[in-house]
């Protein structure tokens, strides 16, 4: 749902760049935002915290029939 907002977001992330790094380190920053300007990394990313996502359902379900 918000992959077509990534781009946008990348942007918006480049605009703000002068201001955020005034508080945090702005190599890490910068970079997250060129990952965002690339749909098939927004799809990756999404992939991988829906795959860490079903892991941690599945160590829940483990933890709750221990029991």
């Amino acid at each position: 749902m918000v992959k077509p907002l990534a781009l946008l977001g990348s942007h918006t992330m480049i605009f703000f760049g002068p201001i955020v790094s005034a508080f945090i380190k702005a190599d890490g920053y910068y970079r997250a935002a060129e990952l965002f300007e690339e749909p098939r990394n927004v799809e990756l990313l999404i992939a991988k915290v829906e795959q860490l996502e079903e892991a941690n359902k599945n160590k829940q379900t483990e933890k709750h029939s221990e029991r």
